[in-house]
């Protein structure tokens, strides 16, 4: 875990993803406390590479050159930079995977890439790579020519949304780049090298065709183009490529001849003969794709995507959350600031409940100093109700450092820092005197003692919420009170815009004193309430509020505070397994992801569950205010079923509505219907054009990833079901 949870730079580092000989790339936030709102990826140039000033020179010169590229199939480059003598990048994060990933996943269940997917995907990378091999100087406006040299297809990033993505700009090649790769230097993986690569000819776009040729004879095929025992016969075969290459429709008999056609041209060794540009290729791939499949659509790659890694995606999220909630943890402890000191440092490496150091590096003073730390009592004024009485044996904190940090180390007072004093008695003198023996400190360490005491006090009376309305010497809290009720329970209450509580009736404290402050109160299914309210020092108000429910316009007034409130009780979902993405619904209201609403007892509830990827919970339940007694909560758990997935096309002369019950929901679509994605199994439809008074039921089966086609003729006598072709 030592890579885990760790502060890098700017950056902090959750889990490290993905490693090689010359790069590791890490999961990573910014390193604030509230910097978890967006997740970026960090690759760092590791070992003696960081060292090589020959390497760290070329390496920034690409980096700044491929930096502006800003296209949608190229993941974005944010930033890049030197931490602690490593090299970096910060870039995009794509949640996906490889196409590696993806490829080797197929050959695992025995399949292969759909054939209009694997177009997609091939059509999108050249897109990408024609906005990079024809890319300028933002000021100059001269053509930089930058070749890729790299795609792979480990280079090719799928996103769960179905986003396909280049990455690893790192090693190519623009014209401008004062540094040119030295003879006898390969760059490249060697099974995705181009023939020209190999010769040591100058390279241009056309180099990154052939690339992508052998990544899409391998996406339609199942194996790899360009395999041998060791790389020189990779090179070899790459060399003969004119009689090693062949259709490969000959391993796949799906391919059509026209894609075959494209593929070659790819491949032709002569680049002459291959397409002249990334986009000639995007376009005939374009072209292909729509004649081939006219009904694909880009988001069949999401549900593909999402159902090939299902379990993992499931996994992933509940890890991410627990890293990202350790993070906040880490961060906010780290960013605590004493009285009137400076900001806390971060640690730099963090194990998952302590904190550990890097012993190779220590000098002995560091040493020493951490032993000396180690040895500190704190006293920690905001875990203790009560403080033990402070006497001359006692080191005492003078800028708020809890006693947890100094325990694992966090914090390490430099020589001759004032943030910690510890004295001993002499007993001979009577007097005080430093621990280190540098001679007697007593009347200025007792003042010191006295001062921090008194602060600390203060600070844990301002501070403190559970102080009773009597402060410490019997004076009475001034603090102004907002006492709140309503005609519901479960709410959400702001005050500006931050959470104060969950429901009613509610008591809220530490209120800004002679100033207008904004009141917010939401609850799934009312209208939300808001008012500007302005309180004194030492004042008390209270306030009734009576939420209207969304579709009360018109409507009778709502009920007065706790009129309803027998009646109603706090309803909660308990939904397995944990993931993002659900949505659930309550007698047709959509709640928002707190998962939490008011709802009526003894009356019939529809109750519906969705997420992507799962089977759809759908019940109809009634809470028995018998059996609940006086709870005032409810809990629903509800667990979710994984579900496969497969397309259906309704096409229907004249138009119709299509009539169907998926997992127990009734459903109503309108055709024409294309590429509908619904779970695998056997259903009935009914198709119905009430104004012509036409009917007909068809049964019809999905398959996993499969498309199954309906088309049908409505008569008004025509009542007989038939099987619709599945492909």
């Amino acid at each position: 875990m030592s890579d885990s949870l760790k502060k890098f730079g700017k950056f902090f580092l959750l889990d490290r993803i993905a490693q090689g000989g010359m790069a590791e790339i890490y999961r990573a936030r910014m390193a604030t406390p509230d910097g978890g709102g967006r997740l970026i990826a960090i690759k760092r140039i590791i070992g003696n590479y960081s060292r090589n000033q020959e390497f760290v020179t070329m390496f920034r010169s690409e980096i700044k050159t491929t930096s502006g590229l800003t296209h949608p199939n190229i993941v974005q480059l944010y930033d890049f930079g030197e931490v602690d003598g490593m090299q970096y990048i910060a870039m995009e994060y794509v949640d996906g995977k490889n196409l590696r990933q993806f490829v080797s996943r197929f050959t695992e269940t025995q399949s292969r890439f759909p054939i209009e997917a694997s177009v997609y995907i091939i059509e999108q990378c050249a897109l990408g790579l024609a906005y990079a091999h024809s890319y300028k100087d933002k000021f100059s406006g001269k053509p930089l020519s930058i070749v890729h040299r790299d795609v792979s297809p480990q280079n090719v990033l799928i996103s769960y949304d179905g986003a396909v993505k280049v990455i690893d700009f790192g090693i190519a090649k623009a014209v401008t780049n004062v540094d040119a790769t030295r003879a006898g230097v390969i760059k490249g993986k060697p099974s995705y090298l181009s023939p020209e690569q190999i010769s040591g000819d100058t390279l241009d776009g056309r180099s990154d065709i052939f690339a992508l040729g052998a990544v899409f004879w391998e996406l339609l095929t199942g194996r790899k183009l360009f395999s041998g025992e060791n790389d020189y016969a990779v090179i070899k075969l790459i060399e003969t490529c004119s009689t090693h290459v062949k259709p490969p429709s000959i391993y796949n008999a799906q391919v059509p001849k026209e894609l075959d056609a494209i593929v070659l041209k790819c491949l032709t060794k002569d680049r002459d003969q291959r397409y002249g540009s990334a986009e000639e290729l995007q376009r005939a791939l374009h072209k292909l794709l729509y004649q081939y499949a006219p009904e694909f659509n880009p988001a069949d790659l999401a549900y593909y995507a999402r159902d090939l890694f299902k379990n993992e995606i499931v996994e992933d999220r509940k890890m991410l959350l627990k890293l990202n909630e350790k993070a906040e943890q880490l961060l906010g402890e780290a960013t605590t600031t004493g009285i009137g000191g400076p900001e806390i440092p971060i640690p730099t490496d963090v194990e998952d409940k302590t904190v550990t150091e890097s012993k190779s590096n220590d000098t002995s003073s560091q040493k020493r100093r951490r032993e000396e730390s180690s040895s500190f009592r704190m006293v920690d004024f905001k875990d203790k109700v009560k403080a033990k009485p402070v006497t001359l044996d006692t080191p005492i904190e003078l800028n708020q450092m809890t006693s947890k940090a100094s325990a694992e180390g966090r914090y390490n007072p430099a020589p001759g820092s004032t943030r910690f004093l510890q004295t001993t008695r002499n007993t001979s003198s009577g007097l005080a005197r430093p621990a280190d023996g540098q001679g007697s400190r007593s009347p200025f360490a007792f003042l010191i003692l006295l001062v921090a005491a008194l602060a600390g006090g203060y600070w844990y009376y301002a501070e403190n919420k559970t102080l009773s309305p009597a402060g410490a010497h019997g004076q009475k809290d001034t603090r102004p009170i907002l006492a709140l009720r309503g005609n519901i329970k479960a709410a959400t209450i702001s005050i500006d815009d931050k959470q104060v509580a969950s429901e009613f009736p509610a008591e809220i404290r530490n209120l800004p004193t002679d100033k207008p402050f904004r009141l917010t109160v939401s609850a799934n299914g009312y209208r939300k309430f808001t008012e500007e309210i302005t309180i004194s020092t030492g004042e008390s108000k209270s306030l009734s509020i009576n939420l209207e429910r969304a579709d009360a316009a018109g409507s009778a007034p709502s009920p007065s505070p706790d009129a309803d409130l027998e009646n109603t009780v706090v309803l909660r979902f308990n939904v397995t397994p944990i993931g993002l993405g659900t949505v659930i619904r309550v007698s047709g209201q959509t709640l928002d992801s707190s998962g939490i609403t008011n709802a009526p007892v003894d009356k019939p509830l529809e109750v519906i569950v969705e997420r992507d990827g799962f089977r759809t919970f759908a019940k109809t339940m009634t809470i028995n205010s018998k059996k609940i007694s006086d709870a005032k909560e409810y809990t629903i758990d509800v667990a979710l079923e994984p579900a496969k997935f497969g397309y259906v096309t309704i096409k229907t002369t004249p138009s119709a509505d299509a009539l169907i019950s998926i997992d127990g929901i009734e459903q109503r679509w309108a055709t024409p219907i294309s590429r509908k994605r619904v779970p695998v199994g056997t259903y009935r439809v009914r198709l119905v054009n009430a104004v012509l008074g036409m009917e007909k039921e068809v049964k019809f089966t999905v398959k996993e990833d499969r498309f199954t086609n309906i088309e049908e003729r409505l008569l008004i006598t025509d009542d007989n079901a038939r099987e619709p072709s599945s492909r």
